[in-house]
């Protein structure tokens, strides 16, 4: 899985084992239970994507050892690159071994950063590592006073303030809730289009306007705030001329910066 699906409520998660049969499948556990999850079975590129993504949670392999991988890298160096990272330094990250470590180990790990030692049995049976997850994420939430950080595309956004900031731009932009919302469900998305019936449904509470016009206006009205940047918000209609909505990853700059950039190619 290359990025993190649409988010739940208990929290985005994000896996890294480099055993392709366990960390997809435990991934695929959290789903059910809740969670926003994707694995990564390339250390490297899990790390790398955690400190784009930041996610609520880390759950890491403490046997990362697959010399094959472009960029093999241990447990140890996973967690003292996310913990000295800005973005990843408050992420709560969850070790998991498949044998029962020394307490030596489990105290090595620890005083790099983790926030609990688990055997990969311990972390599927009975929902221990799904409880564990919750409780630290909530507890996470509230001392940092912010639910939610998302980035995609080189544009940040604090969903709980609704503060957005994006490349070159002078200053943050301030968004309705509304607005935040809106864009939570496209950025989460990863750049894929969503359906107009279900960007609704999960807006439904916050805005006024009927069915048929309610995302539109929404819409309309983030592309306004958003000013020359409006096109980070395109519009899909399907051959059933469904409209769906996505989040341009590839607009990072504005209309005149794109020209000058076209201009700049044909020399």
């Amino acid at each position: 899985m290359r990025s993190l699906p649409i988010s739940a409520a208990a929290g985005r998660v994000l896996v890294i084992d480099d055993d392709p049969g366990f960390g997809p499948c435990l991934a695929r556990l959290l789903q059910t239970q809740g969670f926003s999850a994707a694995c990564f079975t390339d250390p490297a590129q899990g790390v790398a994507r955690a400190i784009e993504t930041v996610p609520d949670a880390v759950v890491l392999d403490a046997c990362l050892r697959d010399p094959a991988l472009p960029e093999p890298i241990s447990a140890q160096e996973a967690i003292r690159r996310l913990k000295s990272n800005g973005a990843t330094r408050r992420v709560p990250i969850f070790v998991i071994s498949g044998i029962r470590r020394s307490a030596e180990d489990e105290a090595e790990f620890r005083m790099l950063g983790a926030a609990m030692f688990l055997t990969k049995s311990e972390a599927v049976e009975s929902g221990v590592l799904a409880r564990h997850l919750k409780a630290e994420i909530s507890l996470n939430r509230r001392e940092t006073g912010s639910s939610r950080l998302l980035s995609l595309g080189g544009a940040l956004l604090d969903a709980e303030r609704g503060v957005l900031r994006l490349p070159r731009a002078a200053s943050p932009i301030q968004l309705s809730p509304a607005e935040s919302r809106l864009l939570s469900i496209l950025i989460e998305a990863g750049g894929a289009a969503i359906e107009e019936a279900f960007i609704h449904a999960r807006l439904l509470h916050r805005l006024r306007e009927g069915k048929s016009t309610a995302v539109k206006t929404a819409v309309c009205r983030l592309r306004s705030k958003l000013g020359a940047r409006g096109g980070l918000i395109q519009c899909v209609r399907s051959l059933d001329g469904a409209r769906r909505y996505r989040f341009d990853v590839g607009w990072a700059q504005t209309a005149a910066e794109r020209a000058v950039t076209a201009g700049l190619r044909r020399h």
